[in-house]
């Protein structure tokens, strides 16, 4: 799956930098320099 495949946020957190765990949501995976999450079990949002 595709890290941006029901993402509702993205964070450029900038080169060499890790991606917080959390952020508006659960880490889903990162593409170059973005960040992408998906809701937690609380937002699922009828996903």
């Amino acid at each position: 799956m595709e890290p941006a495949t029901n993402a509702l946020w993205f964070k450029n957190p900038g080169s060499n930098v890790t991606c917080p765990q959390q952020f508006y949501g659960e880490l889903s995976g990162r593409y170059k320099n973005h960040c992408f999450y998906t809701p937690g079990a609380k937002l699922r949002c009828d996903l």
